[in-house]
């Protein structure tokens, strides 16, 4: 529980980080936990499904929106996606598996102190765990899924820190997935041929930030040393010197962004250094949101 040091805010931090959110985005809050109430109920709403309420027990290994079901007991490197012309679709169980809606729980929490929030945390991920054994089922079919996994799960279990509903034994199960999740991620990089893309950054984003929130893992110093030393060579192969993605689509743009901030955000808690050339390409990076960004706060497709 203590070997990671600060890598998230403090609360002082978090209630100035809140009164801005609140004079700034006004309603963001109550959309944050709006967000995290859906989730609690499990209701979800991704690639276009509209909200569909997935009942009392969260089947992560169905693809809802056309009732398939991919086999729990079959090997990761046995599933693939739908043949031509299709009729299901991989990226539903994917989508769900990369837990993102586990942020609104912390978030809620951290709005409003209601103890149902971290609660939930703690019920989806050990039942995600118990449902995935390592290496088995859809969700250890992509790499860059089970990265963004991790991060998502690291960044809700640091923001929870402090509830009585991560109990010593829901750490221990925690930290054993979380092992083999760094495992898997080094064993399946996703680098074939000359040309990376987002999902190899993916994929050293979520090794990058095993290591540095895992310590207690004796393979996390060589995760994060391998992981932050591709990033930054990545950082000159994927983005322009004008700090726009090379695959030029405002989606990806803001993906690459994202990916590049964490573990920056991280090491600068952590007080490892970042290379200069880095900053100003996420400077720019950065700046090309500000410019594509509409008032409203929209952005062109």
């Amino acid at each position: 529980r203590s070997g990671a040091g600060p890598a998230y805010p403090a609360r002082g931090e978090m209630d100035a980080a809140i009164a801005a959110l609140d004079r700034h985005c006004p309603g963001a809050a109550a959309r944050t936990v709006a967000a995290a109430d859906r989730a609690c109920a499990h209701v979800f709403d991704l690639l276009g499904s509209g909200p569909v309420p997935l009942g009392d027990a969260i089947d992560w290994h169905a693809d809802f929106k056309s009732g398939h079901r991919y086999d729990p007991g079959a090997h990761a490197t046995r599933i693939a996606p739908a043949r031509f012309p299709g009729g299901h679709d991989i990226k539903v169980p994917w989508e769900l598996s990369r837990c993102q809606h586990l942020a609104w729980l912390a978030q809620a929490w951290r709005l409003t102190g209601d103890a149902r929030y971290p609660r939930e945390f703690a019920a989806q991920v050990s039942g995600w765990i118990e449902a995935n054994p390592a290496a088995f089922g859809v969700n250890w079919a992509c790499t860059m899924d089970v990265a963004i996994r991790a991060v998502n799960w690291l960044w809700a279990y640091h923001a929870l820190a402090g509830s009585p509903a991560l109990t010593d034994d829901f750490l221990l199960r925690f930290e054993k997935s979380l092992l083999a999740h760094g495992r898997h991620i080094l064993g399946n990089l996703e680098r074939s041929g000359r040309v990376t893309h987002n999902h190899y950054l993916s994929d050293l984003v979520g090794l990058a930030t095993l290591g540095m929130l895992c310590p207690e893992f004796r393979e996390a110093a060589r995760w994060r040393d391998f992981a932050l030393r591709e990033l930054w060579r990545e950082m000159e192969k994927q983005v322009h010197p004008d700090g726009v993605d090379f695959e030029a689509a405002v989606s990806y743009h803001r993906l690459v962004t994202e990916s590049f901030l964490v573990p920056v955000l991280l090491c600068r808690r952590q007080g490892i250094a970042v290379p200069d050339a880095v900053m100003g390409r996420l400077e720019r990076m950065i700046e090309f949101v500000l410019h594509y960004t509409r008032p409203d706060g929209g952005a062109p497709s």
